[in-house]
């Protein structure tokens, strides 16, 4: 991962200027495409409902982004942490603030975090939001963040066990050059365990089920998210 620069900004921009979008026709120089978490998606899917992924806090996770292109702009990402109940802007403040309060002890700052190292093609450009961070990138560069969760499911809510809130991991993304041009944004529900908590839950719905499944695998975040069901910053 590198820190994008002004220059590599600049450079990326230098032949066309940038060009609201808002309130004319943009060709069509982009199209969604689609992230992928590396783990597998819950046995337990319900018809119409989106996949479901567990994972473990703080274990490290490779989020692979994907865009189809026809030109070469730079495209701006946000991965960001929701809720898939879709809250009121109220209760999302009293989710956030019941999660600081519980890892106060633990100097816990951040709902996501990237490391630096082992996320190639990869320029970070905001990370000072703890539910959030927005990075920029190349299509055609494969590139990747290595991720990790930095809350439990049961962090946002006084109940324990298995009945934890069920976040959403949400991906958005823009154009550098066309900035009123929203490319999209998909989403994975999400519940995030302690220790190996994960691998716990993927079995118990598996023994469920009277199936067995490999514990490997990758989820695609294909499910469309509504432009005003993206959450701003809590802060």
């Amino acid at each position: 991962m590198s820190v994008l620069t002004n220059d590599i900004l600049m450079n990326a921009t230098s032949e066309s200027s940038p060009v609201d979008c808002t309130n004319q026709y943009v060709p069509p120089l982009f199209f969604p495409g689609l992230a992928s978490l590396n783990v597998p998606s819950s046995p337990k899917q319900v018809q119409g409902q989106p996949p479901q992924a567990y994972v473990n806090r703080d274990q490290l996770y490779e989020l692979r982004l994907g865009i189809g292109s026809l030109g070469e702009d730079i495209v701006i990402t946000t991965i960001s942490i929701g809720f898939h109940d879709n809250p009121t802007p109220l209760e999302v403040q009293r989710r956030w603030a019941l999660w600081r309060s519980k890892n106060a002890s633990e100097r816990v700052t951040s709902a996501l975090k990237i490391i630096p190292e082992q996320s190639p093609n990869v320029y970070v450009l905001d990370v000072s939001q703890p539910d959030r961070i927005t990075v920029a990138w190349i299509p055609g560069q494969n590139p990747s963040l290595a991720l990790k969760f930095g809350f439990l499911s049961t962090d946002f809510t006084h109940r324990t066990g298995v009945k934890g809130v069920s976040a959403r991991l949400i991906i958005s993304h823009t154009a550098l050059n066309f900035p009123g041009l929203n490319l999209g944004a998909t989403y994975l529900p999400v519940k995030s365990f302690r220790g190996n908590g994960a691998q716990r839950r993927y079995r118990n719905d598996m023994r469920s089920l009277g199936t067995f499944t490999s514990l490997r695998g990758v989820t695609v975040l294909e499910t469309p998210l509504p432009e005003d069901e993206v959450q701003v910053p809590y802060l």
